[in-house]
């Protein structure tokens, strides 16, 4: 297959049928063009898979595998940790066990701007919107129009916000 044009790119960037297809026509393909909206949604993950699928060499060359998402995270990405300790102290001493203290690791959002340096640079072009559509339909403010509830809806209204409370503490 000499081409391949895949609009919606960021629905194929994780580990699903759709984006291992999209890798499996990138490799048999000499050209790709992928287009999408929103290449990142936040955090430096969403485009671990997509970036494999499109330039696994590039991967490669900066020491990546496949299963190194963690890793990637951690280079490109932001990684929260939470420790917790009971305050007791297992008296096992045959075991190596964390003794009461628990790692909780997260991924949050943050995404280091090397990932457009190293990985996209030399392969993307970034349009606007009027740079592919001069004359866009043109914005109205609509005003907001405020509307009271009734008794029975302002009833419900109240019930749904205890139970939501109640739930919360």
């Amino acid at each position: 297959m000499e081409n391949t044009s895949k609009p919606y790119l960021s629905l194929l960037k994780s580990e699903t049928a759709q984006g291992t297809a999209l890798g499996s026509l990138a490799k048999v393909c000499k050209k790709v063009v992928a287009g999408t909206g929103t290449l990142f949604g936040g955090k430096s993950s969403d485009v671990f898979y997509t970036l494999w699928r499109l330039f696994p060499q590039k991967m490669v060359k900066s020491g990546f595998e496949y299963s190194s998402l963690m890793e990637w995270n951690e280079t490109y990405g932001n990684i929260e940790r939470m420790y917790y300790h009971d305050g007791e102290v297992t008296s096992n001493k045959a075991s190596r066990g964390s003794q009461g203290t628990l790692d909780k690791t997260k991924v949050v959002p943050g995404i280091s701007p090397y990932v457009f340096t190293q990985f996209l640079m030399d392969t993307t072009i970034n349009v606007r919107l009027k740079d592919v559509w001069p004359n866009p339909v043109e914005l109205i403010n609509v005003p907001t129009i405020l509307v009271e509830m009734s008794e029975e809806q302002k009833q419900a209204y109240e019930h749904m916000k205890e139970s939501f409370e109640k739930a919360i503490e």
